[in-house]
């Protein structure tokens, strides 16, 4: 998970300094607040369906999730975003 200290330290020291805009700006300091406090669940379920099936459902109007799109085992735990990212990036 990582660590969003830093980056609300930042943003608390971003509005002390421009105290005119903390009010305008109080709606982005409740979104990176909830962002901060997310927790994702134990495990994510991939989608597992083709662009043109996602395509075809998405013009039909049916939800993406339907018709048992979802599988779930071990294999498919999903990294927080990323987390892959940064790893391959340290691969190179």
């Amino acid at each position: 998970m990582p660590d969003y200290s830093g980056l609300m330290a930042d943003w608390r020291a971003l509005l002390v300094r421009r105290a005119a805009l903390a009010e305008p700006l109080r709606f982005w300091t409740s979104i990176l607040e909830g962002w901060v406090a997310w927790k994702p669940p134990a495990t994510l379920a991939l989608l597992v369906c083709s662009a043109e099936e996602c395509r075809e459902r998405w013009q039909a109007g049916r939800c993406l999730l339907a018709d048992g799109a979802l599988r779930r085992d071990q294999r498919d735990q999903l990294e927080p975003a990323g987390s892959s990212a940064r790893s391959s990036s340290t691969n190179d």
